[in-house]
């Protein structure tokens, strides 16, 4: 869905697809989510649950290890969304308690897939590895004289932060893990997005279908059935229908001067599931669940870079 602000941000996943303002009105993170029917694609938005909890000790992004690790193959940058204070889409109890966090689950697919891409030969980056965001010191990543504070970065920075990250290790592939939600507790499935007009789109296209494709076969073959929401290029989730800056997802668009350097590789969003949903939740939750997901991933990257499973 889209906010009607002077300055549209398109940002990733069960939030970070859009939200908030470059003039400084609204610098503090607000990540809603796109929900999409099958019948039609309609958009609606929900900001993310934050928490009071207080976040570990920031390290300044140009602080952060970014060396890839693993073998000599294509390097693929994983970033698992959300994190710190961004809880992404949470579950609680009646008594307000947290159950579950996109933030959490998604960290954990991405460390997993991590080793089983470095087991394969592959090179692995991550823009995060601990439950904090990537510009957890607030600082003024993008340059645009707005700035967080210690633990809430705004968005953009954090956006560039994991762009910065992915850039700087020359990756080949970026791909971006999260978990839906709505307010629609029926929605359901998984769904993945890339960026069209970039010189690199075909690529890009490419490995969002892949993922969805493969997401649907494994999650299928451990027994659960899921709902294909489908892919598609994220012009979907920008109809043009107000003055928008960003016309494209923040990771994988291209560059917007004064507010965001792009990213320099394909690039996929990839949507696995709704932890709003009851049964998607609880699948998202068992290791059967997390497997499935994980291993769609892997074979995914696998098939993209024509490397064989060992």
């Amino acid at each position: 869905g889209s906010l009607a602000v002077a300055l549209t941000l398109a940002v990733e996943g069960s939030g970070q697809f859009r939200g908030g303002t470059g003039d400084g009105t609204n610098p503090a993170p607000i990540t809603p989510t796109p929900d999409r029917t099958s019948a039609d694609l309609p958009l609606a938005t929900q900001a993310i649950q934050s928490t009071q909890a207080a976040s570990p000790p920031a390290t300044p992004p140009d602080e952060r290890a970014v060396e890839p690790t693993g073998g000599t193959g294509p390097i693929v940058c994983l970033d698992p969304g959300h994190g710190g204070k961004d809880l992404g889409k949470t579950i609680y109890t009646a008594e307000g308690e947290v159950i579950v966090t996109e933030s959490e689950l998604v960290l954990a697919q991405a460390l997993d897939l991590r080793d089983r891409l470095e087991a394969q030969g592959l090179t692995v980056v991550l823009t995060r590895t601990e439950d904090e965001l990537v510009n957890a010191s607030g600082e003024d990543v993008n340059g645009d004289g707005e700035a967080g504070e210690e633990g809430a970065s705004t968005e953009l920075d954090d956006l560039q932060a994991r762009i910065n990250v992915c850039n700087e290790a020359g990756a080949d592939l970026l791909v971006s893990l999260h978990i839906n939600g709505s307010e629609n507790e029926a929605l359901r499935g998984y769904e993945a997005w890339y960026t069209e007009g970039r010189p690199f789109s075909d690529d890009s296209a490419r490995i969002t279908e892949l993922i969805h494709d493969e997401l649907r076969n494994h999650i299928t073959a451990s027994g659960y059935e899921a709902t294909s929401r489908g892919w598609a290029d994220d012009s979907l989730l920008f109809p043009g229908d107000g003055p928008g800056t960003f016309e494209h997802l923040v990771l994988t668009g291209p560059s917007v001067a004064g507010y965001i350097e792009g990213s320099a590789m394909p690039g996929v969003t990839a949507e696995t599931l709704f932890l709003s949903n009851d049964d998607d939740a609880e699948y998202l939750q068992t290791p059967a669940g997390h497997d499935a997901i994980v291993t769609a991933y892997e074979s995914a990257i696998l098939e993209y870079f024509d490397l064989p499973a060992e």
